[in-house]
């Protein structure tokens, strides 16, 4: 009699294990080829509601294992929040191993040279889902700015455009942190050292960069576009740059008009001397390193030829010779 029952016990305790082992290691063959399925776990998640929610979206097909599993190994805490990509379905084990590792899902947001920085948090909320005016608020910590040494009361101009690998789940004030951190990156002390010279502190420097992005995209052209304002500078010559005009004027509508270059803003650098008080846009390496490494010329006047490139002139009479052959006959 005890042999039988020991023997009941034993097949019991083997069909629990294959059965358990089936359940959350193996997945039935007959439902391959898999799809990828998106999910998003909230804050807080217990593992109960985690379950059900890979259980309704199809998942796992069983949830029920999912629970046993996190109560046996005592990893209630320990499962991380985010958004997931899972195959559909899953065994519990690649289910719960996701989860316990944090492995959410990676996005890769590119930031083209010359975004504002209104435009960048669009690109991110855009990517990521996150909402913009958490964003917005971010750009405003000046706690922030101060602890990652942003020399400007605003972050305009500093985060630097790369391609960058965020997740949902990233707080906003660590994305601008390695968006700022990746600028710093590109600032050597040789250029440091050139902006001396050139008599600019950091924040010149990088508005200086941040004009001659908006001013062209043609990257060979950026050390003589960067020479031509150096030498207006030099000569206590109004920049007379458009890009930064526009960027003075709330809600541009795409058109420039003379009234908007005659009326004074202090971004208005037909009507105001010298630099603008801050960078227009995020400009990227090639400006950088241009408005501190400028060509050697006498150029003080350029004017789009339509093709995305420039004509440059010494003096203001072929300047005006320029402008009648490029701009006038349009």
């Amino acid at each position: 009699m005890k042999k039988t029952i020991f023997l009941l016990i034993s097949i019991v305790f083997f069909t629990s294990l294959l059965v358990g082992y089936y359940l959350i290691f193996t997945i039935p063959k007959h439902i391959e080829p898999r799809q990828t399925v998106t999910l998003w776990v909230p804050p807080g998640s217990s593992s109960s509601r985690i379950a059900t929610q890979l259980g309704q979206s199809g998942i796992l097909i069983h949830p029920i294992p999912l629970k046993a599993l996190v109560k046996i190994l005592k990893t209630e805490k320990q499962l991380k929040p985010g958004e997931y990509n899972f195959e559909v379905p899953s065994s519990t084990w690649e289910v719960y191993q996701k989860l316990l590792k944090g492995d959410v899902t990676v996005h890769r947001v590119t930031f083209p040279e010359g975004l504002t920085a209104k435009e960048s948090l669009n690109m991110l909320s855009m990517a990521l889902g996150v909402n913009t005016k958490i964003l917005s608020s971010t750009l405003k910590d000046d706690a922030l700015r101060q602890r990652l040494g942003v020399p400007s009361p605003r972050f305009e101009g500093f985060l630097f455009p790369d391609t960058y690998k965020f997740t949902k789940t990233q707080p906003p004030e660590k994305m601008i942190e390695i968006m700022v951190t990746r600028f710093f990156e590109h600032i050597s002390q040789e250029n440091l050292n050139k902006a001396r010279n050139l008599k600019m502190n950091l924040l010149q420097w990088i508005t200086l960069a941040s004009i001659i992005e908006k001013e062209s995209g043609v990257m060979k052209e950026h050390p003589i576009i960067a020479s031509v304002f150096h030498n207006r500078l030099a000569k206590k010559m109004r920049l007379q740059s458009d890009p930064t005009v526009i960027y003075g004027i709330p809600n541009f509508n795409g058109n420039l008009t003379k009234k908007n270059l005659q009326k004074p803003t202090p971004y208005n650098t037909y009507t105001q001397n010298g630099l603008p008080p801050g960078p227009i846009c995020n400009p990227g390496a090639s400006a950088i390193k241009a408005a501190v490494n400028p060509a050697k010329t006498n150029y003080l006047y350029f004017v789009a030829t339509g093709n995305g490139e420039h004509v440059f002139s010494e003096d203001y009479k072929t300047h005006l010779k320029y402008v009648a052959m490029y701009q006038l006959k349009r």
